[in-house]
């Protein structure tokens, strides 16, 4: 769910969260507090729920993911058990590690080992680290309240410094246009009328530079177009959207990772190897390019190698306490030889299985 403050630029927020009954619940009676905000009604959408029929709610759910200031996640057994869930809190965790939004997890219902979880050196809400199903809170409306006001307090600090940040810029675009107001006064009437040429062409400029979408903001669609494309099996639309991507950003480790799975899945192993492989070079403790890289090497028959990866990931996952992937990666090691049989034919179709079951 996302909703737009009534601001000059509005701060988008989203809200992940899984479609049990139980959460459901929960999510309905968090929607009548969050009235308190006084928004409109039509900018409160929820992400899968309350999508119209014949509309993507996997498609919107990552474009808003990959475009708003605030990420929210409504936590519960039920969440951490849902792939969708996971992946979605996956992305929003790596634009929250980049400052490029910010993560709230809200503990709706208590879980084993939080601390485990991708956001769990994170701040949570209640404020008072107790789930909003808990005996401590007799009223639940008091656990959403305390909720509600702590994401307030949250934007009206983002609020702040998008006002400091739109000020700063607006003093920058004054200075230069003051400086070339101050070379045109003390020329001569000749020199005044190219120095008017020339403060035009500034300003349009300046207008053309402050208006056009960002880099980043063209990464992050390029990213969002990749994905949907990959979802839907167009895995060589989704690779040239990936590289470019990586034109604009070369050392972004979501595109590398992106076009490595789509070269897997089209059986171009040694680029989606080395798509891995640079990941590892930007981020030498990302387990996910480790547990892929070991899936192409196996396809490749590299055995030492994919032992090696497969050893790598699943310590890395250990670290991580990511239990469930360290798991997987110490199985896959065990039954190693089942990827690799005599037949170099054999071996490609079942390490093409292992890919589709893992991407």
């Amino acid at each position: 769910m996302f909703f737009f403050l009534r601001n000059s630029r509005a701060i988008k927020i989203f809200f992940v969260h899984s479609n049990s009954r139980d959460d459901e619940k929960l999510r309905v009676k968090l929607e009548t507090h969050l009235s308190s905000l006084q928004l409109p009604k039509e900018s409160i959408k929820w992400h899968s729920s309350q999508t119209p029929a014949g509309r993507d709610w996997k498609k919107e759910s990552y474009q808003h993911i990959n475009t708003v200031q605030v990420i929210v996640l409504l936590v519960s057994p039920d969440f951490i058990k849902m792939d969708d869930c996971r992946n979605m809190t996956k992305r929003a965790m790596e634009r929250h590690n980049t400052g490029k939004a910010r993560v709230i997890p809200v503990k709706l219902r208590r879980i084993d080992n939080w601390q485990a979880q991708p956001f769990g050196n994170l701040q949570y809400l209640p404020r008072n680290g107790e789930h909003v199903t808990s005996r401590f809170w007799p009223r639940q409306d008091d656990a959403f309240v305390d909720i509600v006001e702590n994401i307030r307090a949250e934007i009206e600090k983002l609020e702040e410094e998008q006002r400091q940040q739109q000020l700063i810029r607006k003093q920058q675009k004054d200075a230069k246009i003051a400086t070339i107001q101050n070379f045109i006064s003390n020329q001569s009437f000749e020199r005044k009328i190219i120095a008017a040429s020339m403060i035009a062409f500034v300003v349009v400029a300046l207008v053309v530079f402050f208006s056009r979408p960002s880099s980043e903001r063209q990464v992050e669609n390029l990213l969002t177009q990749a994905q949907n494309k990959y979802d839907k099996g167009e895995y060589q639309g989704a690779t040239e959207d990936y590289t470019k991507a990586i034109d604009i950003a070369p050392n972004n480790v979501e595109a590398y990772i992106g076009r490595g799975n789509a070269h897997a899945y089209l059986k171009n192993y040694k680029a989606a190897m080395n798509d891995y492989t640079q990941v590892i070079r930007l981020a030498k403790e990302e387990a996910d390019a480790y547990m892929n890289r070991a899936v192409v090497r196996c396809a490749l028959g590299d055995k030492q190698g994919t032992i090696q990866d497969y050893q790598k990931a699943a310590s890395l996952y250990g670290k991580q306490g990511a239990t469930n992937e360290r798991k997987q990666a110490l199985d896959r090691l065990q039954n190693l030889q089942q990827c690799l049989p005599h037949s170099s034919k054999e071996r490609i179709l079942i390490c093409i299985s292992v890919i589709a079951l893992f991407l």
